[in-house]
C-alpha cells in the first residue's frame, strides 16, 4: 500500500502501473508454461473480445437535440454523445470473475467425488475450452 501511495504522490497515473505490472507479470507467467495449442483458443477469444470492446469505447450513439441559437454557430454539434459502453472493459473483468465461481464449486466437489461427469466438468469448465466458453455463453 506505500508504494501504491507514493507512486500515486510521485508516480504517473496512480494505482494504474502497479496493477498493469502485475497483470503482464501474471500474463507472462502463464505464457512461459504453457504451449501454444493449449492458448490457441483463449487466445483468439481474447482476440475478439478486445476488438469488440475497442469498438464499444470508441464509438458513441449520437442523440439530436433541439438547440436555439441565433447565429446557429453550434449546428453541427447539437446532439447529446452517449457511449454504446460506458462501463468500458469492466463487464469482461466481472464477466470472467463470476465464470469462476462455478469453476470453484466443481473443483470442490472434485476434491471429495470424483466421478465421471465431475472429472468431465472438471476438465473441461475452463476457458480454455470450447465446452467452456460455450457454457459461458448460456
Amino acid at each position: 500500500m506505500c508504494l501504491l501511495m507514493k507512486n500515486k504522490k510521485y508516480g504517473v497515473g496512480g494505482f494504474a502501473p502497479i496493477i498493469i505490472i502485475n497483470m503482464t507479470e501474471s500474463l507472462i507467467g502463464i505464457l512461459m508454461k504453457s504451449t501454444f495449442e493449449a492458448l490457441k483458443i483463449p487466445l483468439i477469444i481474447s482476440f475478439v473480445m478486445v476488438i469488440i470492446m475497442m469498438f464499444m469505447e470508441m464509438h458513441e450513439k449520437r442523440i439530436p437535440l433541439q438547440r436555439v441559437s441565433v447565429h446557429n454557430v453550434h449546428a453541427e454539434k447539437n446532439y447529446m454523445a452517449i457511449k454504446y459502453n460506458p462501463i468500458g472493459f469492466m463487464a469482461l473483468m466481472f464477466g470472467s470473475a463470476i465464470f469462476m465461481i462455478p469453476q470453484l464449486i466443481i473443483a470442490f466437489i472434485h476434491y471429495f467425488h470424483k466421478s465421471d461427469i465431475i472429472n468431465f466438468l472438471y476438465k473441461n469448465f475452463n476457458l480454455s475450452t470450447i465446452f467452456g466458453m460455450a457454457s459461458i455463453l448460456l
